[in-house]
């Protein structure tokens, strides 16, 4: 029964995420969860840029599901430039996941937080 869910536990751990973004991982991104105060999920892109254009449709499914259940407190992108990383942090709240970056980048990250 370790396996087994209680119907009020959440259904979000690093498996669920792994598993909704199975296609990035495929393509040779690595797919970052931690756990906290809040959750951090992430897009590695490691040695190459990438594009939100080139996530989206993998991510923004993974999204939508949570969305019942949990917010976005931030979204945030690292891009590479002169051998050091530059991070840009996305506004606050209400973030719009379909309209945020346009440009390439190396890493991504949404903190999400659960709805009270």
């Amino acid at each position: 029964m370790k396996y087994i869910k209680s119907f009020n536990e959440s259904y979000l751990d690093k498996d669920f995420v792994e598993t909704s973004l199975i296609e990035l991982m495929d393509k040779g991104y690595e797919i970052i969860f931690k756990e906290g105060d809040m959750i951090t999920i992430g897009v590695n892109a490691s040695s190459d840029v990438v594009y939100w254009k080139d996530i989206k449709d993998y991510f923004v499914p993974l999204v939508e599901v949570l969305e019942e259940e949990y917010r976005i407190v931030y979204m945030c992108i690292a891009t590479w430039n002169s051998g050091e990383f530059y991070y840009d942090k996305a506004r606050e709240l209400d973030v719009n996941i379909e309209q945020i970056y346009d440009s390439e980048f190396r890493y991504f990250e949404m903190v999400i937080k659960k709805k009270q």
